[in-house]
């Protein structure tokens, strides 16, 4: 996928961007700009099982402690913000352990300033389907897309 493509997607009233699709970009960008030393880790959560929550609440923390990797986050944004019901895309810029608070650094300017959630809010916004309207995006669950230092061997 080009760079006008990617743009049309993700533009307003844009077709949008498939969880899958976006993993593809991100590691195509890091190909690019020939960022060898960084990979992509992606949580999907399919359920919210205690060892799910232990998974998400982990990234977060590990996220959290470092600033040498950053986190997508990849979820219905009316689940947090109670707007549009909708795939959105937006990094991670803060978690709270103690308080199980993740701040979201919301992409929409426009509308959003960064805002605050709850971690079990957030896991219910990366599973909850796209609905019907989303046409391509109907059904899309999403995720976190962490982008972190490759481990050395």
């Amino acid at each position: 996928m080009g760079q006008a493509t990617w743009r049309k997607q993700v533009a307003e009233g844009g077709s949008g961007i498939t969880f899958n699709g976006l993993v593809a970009l991100v590691q195509k960008s890091l190909a690019r700009f020939q960022l060898r030393d960084y990979a992509v880790d992606v949580l999907r959560p399919a359920d919210a099982q205690p060892e799910t929550v232990a998974r998400l609440r982990q990234a977060l923390s590990a996220n959290e402690a470092s600033d040498r990797d950053v986190i997508l986050v990849y979820f219905n944004q009316g689940v947090v913000t109670g707007d549009w019901d909708g795939p959105h895309v937006s990094p991670i810029g803060a978690y709270d352990a103690r308080t199980g608070q993740v701040l979201i650094l919301d992409v929409d300017r426009e509308w959003y300033v960064p805002y605050w959630t709850a971690d079990s809010r957030l896991l219910k916004a990366m599973r909850r389907p796209a609905p019907a309207q989303h046409g391509p995006l109907a059904g899309e669950t999403g995720g976190l897309i962490w982008i972190k230092p490759r481990t050395r061997r």
